[in-house]
């Protein structure tokens, strides 16, 4: 994960990513 963002954020950004990937 980057440094920059904290792990809340980094996992609401993966939530993200999954659902425009479907």
């Amino acid at each position: 994960a980057f440094s920059l963002l904290d792990e809340s954020e980094v996992e609401q950004l993966l939530e993200l990513l999954n659902k425009i990937k479907c």
